[in-house]
């Protein structure tokens, strides 16, 4: 019983360590870690191996219990205005710097910073643009409360006038579209997304 605590532990206090990094391979592995740390705790504890493995794989179905309570309840005004709008912290957004490098690299242009706050809801993006394919990109971060959760966003517009989106918003669009818009989610890692983004924006149909 001692060396299942002892176990137990040492692997949930690594785990907690390799989360602390800003490395992005240290908090993947940090994440897998806390799986095992409570695979060992319920396996100890139990004896079931079944009942350790249900108790690990529970931390996969938290962010759904979050989208089905405080997620759908968010709220917005009809109208609203962008201002211009620092960027937020290294400890509010961490990964802006990096995904704003990665934009960059494929030719796009960092124009500027807008955002706007209503009550306790914030929205931040950070505009790119394009001008061999007049193509529009934007990080997008939403915030309300202590959650928040970001996006990556680019458009462009063809000869006939349709504007063509390609976007990975975590939702279900709420806004019926009109008829000269387009929408294509995606869901891929960060590092893949500009890649989407270069082949999205290089279709001769999308291009002006």
């Amino acid at each position: 019983m001692l060396f299942g605590f002892l176990l137990t532990l040492g692997v949930g206090v690594l785990s907690v360590g390799l989360r602390s990094f800003q490395n992005s391979y240290s908090q993947k592995a940090g994440a897998l870690g806390i799986l095992a740390a409570t695979f060992l705790a319920i396996y100890f504890i139990s004896g079931s191996w079944v009942w350790g493995l249900t108790g690990a794989v529970g931390w996969l179905f938290l962010p759904w219990l979050e989208i089905l309570t405080r997620i759908r309840a968010l709220r917005l005004p009809k109208e609203k205005q962008l201002r211009p709008k620092s960027p937020p912290s290294s400890d509010t957004f961490p990964a802006l710097s990096e995904i704003t490098r990665e934009i960059e690299e494929e030719g796009f242009v960092h124009i500027g910073d807008a955002g706007w706050d209503w009550e306790d809801y914030r929205q931040f993006f950070r505009l790119f643009y394009r001008e061999e394919d007049r193509a529009q990109a934007a990080i997008c971060l939403n915030e309300q409360r202590d959650f928040s959760f970001y996006y990556l966003r680019i458009s462009s517009r063809n000869k006939g006038g349709t504007v063509w989106t390609t976007w990975n918003y975590p939702l279900s669009y709420g806004l019926k579209l009109t008829r000269l818009k387009r929408k294509w989610r995606t869901i891929c890692a960060i590092k893949s997304r500009t890649t989407s983004i270069k082949a999205f924006s290089n279709k001769p149909r999308q291009a002006t």
